[in-house]
């Protein structure tokens, strides 16, 4: 008996049964995104910002829609072969620098999806993050906000800011996790980012 053969038709064999049996699919991010652009485009048209709690709230009467508020600055990029636009909303603005794409920013924010589910809310005297680790709708979104100031005029109490700015960003998927989400933010969400950019650290700077 030829063991050789044998032994060279069972690799073989082992070999193939490993082969993929499925083509893999690519991800059509495109077509993502015109299911969640009019869904947008109607939470623009169906919430407001209210001046007095800083929040965004459900249209009722006699406010003005997002949609309709001079303060929505309309932001877009290529991702994916894909034309995104996102929203930023400043309600304060900062006395100091905008963000390069490149910078380092310190910055507080809460976070949730488009239907008002809220995920987290990191509030920290030194949150400092790199604008080239985030996802892409900070690094276009931050860009419309000013940083603040910041004085340490005590060691025993945590660093103080004023002057900063403050808003929100409405991010598609797209520009945020895309089609595969992080942590307890699914895939294919639109994120809604409430922030409060503290200070801009430049590159370059000491």
């Amino acid at each position: 008996m030829n063991f050789k053969k044998i032994g060279f038709v069972l690799i073989a064999m082992t070999i193939s049964s490993c082969e993929p049996t499925n083509t893999i699919q690519v991800f059509d991010h495109a077509e993502q995104y015109e299911i969640e652009k009019p869904i947008i485009e109607n939470y623009l048209n169906t919430h407001y910002y209210d001046n007095i709690d800083h929040e965004i709230k459900d249209l009722d009467a006699n406010q003005v829609a997002l949609s309709d508020d001079a303060n929505l600055q309309v932001l877009s990029d290529t991702i994916n072969d894909v034309v995104y636009e996102m929203y930023s909303y400043v309600y304060e603005q900062g006395s100091q620098d905008y963000p390069d794409q490149d910078d380092t920013v310190n910055i507080s924010y809460s976070l949730s999806a488009l239907d008002g589910t809220f995920y987290e809310e990191i509030e920290k005297d030194n949150n400092f993050i790199s604008l080239l680790s985030v996802i892409s709708g900070w690094r276009i979104g931050l860009v419309v906000f000013r940083g603040g100031v910041s004085s340490e005029t005590d060691s025993s109490i945590p660093r103080q800011y004023s002057e900063t700015g403050k808003g929100f960003m409405i991010i598609p998927s797209g520009l945020g996790y895309q089609n595969i989400g992080k942590g307890f933010v699914g895939p294919n969400e639109t994120l809604v980012f409430k922030i409060n950019l503290k200070t801009v650290v430049s590159v370059g700077d000491d």
